[in-house]
């Protein structure tokens, strides 16, 4: 599944993290790009999006098959975006779309879709959406290497916050001997990316974190 979630709020809110949903996120169809495990539903069957969240433009976290897909089952659901994406959506046909930048705060009220059985009318729901920072990098083919922001996410919604960090590194290392332990002693002193306090000082208490662990070999390229 990558780094796909999606969470539902006390609220009632409902966010997609970086969905992809087909076999292979990549702009060919190599095997070794296929995905690990099944999917665990098609879109189709997801009963509500409120939101989509995109922490960056690679394609195994920006997936245009998926995106298409959401579009046409969830027409309602909005995206969050970072820097210089908002003219991939609009070119994709999809204008419900908010581009913003690190620290940027975006306070949204969604209307709440009830079931098709229920005449109950239900409270609008209010989050606040922040954009917010990461170690990374964007691109989708070989000529656009970071014209576009990579970032974090936090989500709050009726005092829940949910920080979803999409692809980030924490600190970058050297190349090593094999078997050298790169947090030995003489590396203790290699600088961390400052963010990730700030991050925190900024959302304040977060009942939920979702961090990546993954692609970091070679360590001394994917640590950057």
């Amino acid at each position: 599944g990558h780094a796909c979630y999606y969470v539902e709020y006390p609220s009632g809110l409902r966010v997609l993290f970086d969905p992809v949903f087909e076999d292979c996120c990549a702009p060919v169809n190599f095997k070794r790009f296929k995905r690990y495990t099944e999917r665990p539903c098609n879109i189709h069957d997801i009963p509500y999006v409120d939101a989509v969240v995109i922490s960056h433009s690679h394609y195994d976290h920006l997936s245009y098959p998926s995106v298409q897909e959401i579009q046409k089952h969830h027409p309602n659901a909005h995206f969050f975006v970072g820097l210089g994406l908002e003219k991939w959506f609009k070119s994709s046909g999809i204008d419900k779309v908010t581009e913003m930048d690190w620290w940027d705060d975006a306070e949204v009220t969604f209307t709440p879709q009830a079931s098709k059985e229920s005449n109950t009318l239900l409270e609008p729901i209010k989050a606040t959406i922040s954009c917010l920072p990461a170690q990374h990098s964007s691109g989708r083919t070989g000529f656009d290497r970071d014209c576009t922001l990579w970032a974090s996410w936090g989500v709050k919604s009726a005092g829940k916050t949910v920080w979803f960090g999409g692809d980030t590194g924490y600190r970058s290392v050297p190349k090593v001997a094999e078997g050298v332990d790169d947090w030995g002693e003489e590396f203790q002193k290699l600088p961390v990316c400052p963010q990730f306090r700030q991050i925190g000082e900024h959302l304040g208490s977060v009942d939920l974190g979702l961090i990546p662990i993954g692609a970091y070999s070679p360590r001394h390229i994917f640590s950057q």
